[in-house]
């Protein structure tokens, strides 16, 4: 694989600097050439300039110590900036940090200037846009403000290629601004972090900000009063805790010792997928 999106980081991991740093070369010309491309989707300045930057020397010089890459391609990737490409990621579908595209996008290609100001990049760092990006003329006023390309992703699934029933797509193709609102996600769901989701013509939302609440609010699956428990039981999970205990996935489990407490996330967070 030679292109990777970098998405949801929260900063630099020594596997993504392994994978840029190990595509390092020269050419004949002694020009340096990246193999492993990189595009990094961020809403974040603090993240963004983290892959506008070089890779940390901290985190080279221990893939040097380990063997992974040799102290050539350590120093070349010092010379070039973690990502070819930076999405801005704007309000969206999915996960978001409801960022408006207004704001951030120029927030982004202002730090961009300034970082290729300061290291002088042979190739510049290339800065696109998506987020709330679903008509030719939100296309159109990315791209004037400034994008070098643009992502769409929430219209795509309301395509035929995208394989989704025409329940769905008929839903999708029909919502408006008024309504999505923002759920807990299933993938991090211990961290709070919650996603934009369709609200009408759907319980998700409530039910999943349901399961949160109790989540948040007890120490175990054995807490839940009675009552709460019924009602997860007969509204939501359609059949009892203990039975949707059963069945988790091995992969699923950190531990052949995970206490009941650690049991209740995992259930209400795998029921999700």
């Amino acid at each position: 694989m030679r292109t990777v999106e970098a998405s949801a980081f929260l900063g630099l991991t020594p596997q993504i600097v392994y994978y840029r740093a190990a595509g390092l070369s020269r050419d004949a010309q002694g020009n340096i050439q990246i193999d492993n491309k990189v595009i990094a989707k961020i809403s974040r300045t603090e993240v963004a300039i983290k892959f506008m930057q070089p890779a940390p020397a901290k985190i080279l010089q221990q893939l040097v110590d380990e063997g992974l890459i040799t102290p050539e391609q350590m120093e070349l990737a010092q010379l070039v900036p973690m990502a070819d490409d930076i999405t801005a990621e704007a309000d969206s579908g999915g996960h978001t940090d409801n960022r408006p595209l207004v704001t951030l996008l120029p927030t982004i290609l202002a730090l961009k200037d300034e970082v290729q100001a300061q290291y002088n990049y042979k190739t510049p760092i290339r800065v696109g846009a998506g987020g709330g990006v679903g008509t030719p003329d939100a296309a159109l006023a990315t791209f004037n403000m400034g994008a070098a390309f643009i992502v769409t992703g929430s219209i795509n699934q309301a395509c035929v290629e995208a394989g989704a029933s025409e329940h769905t797509r008929k839903l999708l193709a029909t919502t408006e601004m008024a309504d999505v609102t923002m759920a807990p996600a299933a993938d991090m769901f211990e961290m709070g972090v919650k996603l934009q989701v369709v609200k009408r013509g759907t319980l998700f939302p409530m039910r999943a900000n349901k399961l949160y609440e109790i989540y948040t609010r007890y120490d175990s699956i054995e807490a839940i009063p009675a009552d709460e428990r019924e009602k997860l039981e007969k509204q939501v999970f359609r059949s009892s805790l203990d039975d949707i205990w059963k069945p988790v996935p091995w992969h699923i489990l950190m531990s052949a010792t995970l206490s009941k407490s650690s049991a209740l996330k995992i259930t209400l967070s795998a029921k999700w997928h």
